[in-house]
């Protein structure tokens, strides 16, 4: 009887030693993903960051391009009742 014991104590500790091993490379699995998700992390942050500086670089740029366009429109504005005034003017004979 001490026989069987000892090999069903012996079969035993095999599968405990498979269990293990297996824990084993399911935690290094585990620690393997989170230093990959760690990594993503850091990289959507720097992303983000980026992605803000340029927003506040394009909206510079697109506020510019409103101030040029409303400058435009200010001087052409201007030149027509420049035109018009100076008609006024030469109609009644004051030019």
């Amino acid at each position: 009887m001490s026989e069987v014991s000892e090999e069903l104590c012996l079969e035993r500790m095999k599968r405990l030693e498979d269990r293990i091993d297996n824990i084993e490379e399911i935690t290094n699995e585990i620690h393997s993903l989170s230093l990959s998700v760690e990594r993503l992390a850091t990289t959507v942050e720097s992303m983000l960051s980026r992605l803000t500086e340029q927003e506040k670089r394009l909206n510079k740029i697109e506020l510019k391009d409103a101030d040029m366009w409303q400058q435009i429109v200010k001087y052409a504005v201007t030149a027509a009742i420049g035109v018009v005034v100076g008609f006024i003017f030469k109609q009644i004979g004051i030019f």
